[in-house]
């Protein structure tokens, strides 16, 4: 019993390491906006249930293993006994590594929780109805921004230079969304306006202005 407490704290140490790492990291971005510290509350809430959720496998896996090793216990083989615990440790954290296999998980559960406290349940209560070319329009922006951070290699790890290119990607979510929830006239045209921007030197945009027509060059 007393080999099985030292592997559980043994391993709850190394979490609280991982744990520690990762909020030391976040502590050093840059940005301060309460829409990074909304993200950022987020992300440390996942991290903690997935470290305790790890605790608890664990705990259970390790209890497991000891029961197969009653027998030794019995023949007091202490020295066998240490030795495969050890080895049962190590190999559990080298397949459940919170760093390496979770971090990306979570940083986009934790966009997808910023994305459905600050635009989805928001645009359910707009004075003015949206069109159902403005929604589709605001969900391809929106999951242009699911599509970053997933593969751009410059959002995928956990050192600070990682989470600072994150508050770019919520102001540009909310920037989105403001021009969503403000229902400019070029809104609905904006995926394809911004297309024949990118593919022409030059672009005539005509709109209609209240009065009238406006024409703009970019």
């Amino acid at each position: 019993m007393r080999l099985k407490q030292g592997a559980v704290a043994f391993h709850q140490r190394k979490l609280d390491g991982m744990k520690n790492a990762i909020k030391f990291n976040l502590s050093k971005v840059r940005q301060k906006a309460q829409f990074w510290k909304q993200y950022e509350k987020t992300l440390i809430q996942l991290i903690n249930a997935k470290s305790s959720e790890y605790a608890t496998m664990f705990n259970d896996y390790m209890g497991q293993k000891m029961s197969s090793l009653t027998e030794q216990c019995i023949s007091n083989d202490l020295t066998s006994i240490k030795t495969e615990i050890h080895n049962q440790t190590n190999n559990f954290m080298k397949d459940n590594n919170l760093l390496l296999k979770e971090i990306e998980s979570l940083k986009f559960q934790a966009l997808e929780e910023f994305i459905q406290q600050n635009i989805t349940i928001q645009r359910n209560h707009l004075e003015k109805k949206p069109t159902p070319k403005a929604i589709s329009t605001l969900e391809k922006f929106i999951e242009k921004v699911r599509n970053i951070l997933k593969t751009n290699p410059r959002f995928i790890g956990h050192e600070v230079k990682h989470y600072n290119m994150i508050p770019d990607l919520l102001q540009r979510l909310m920037i989105y969304y403001c021009c969503f929830k403000t229902q400019l006239p070029l809104y609905e045209s904006s995926l394809e306006l911004l297309d024949k921007i990118e593919q022409n030197t030059v672009t005539t945009i005509a709109t209609s202005t209240g009065s009238g027509k406006s024409n703009r060059l970019f």
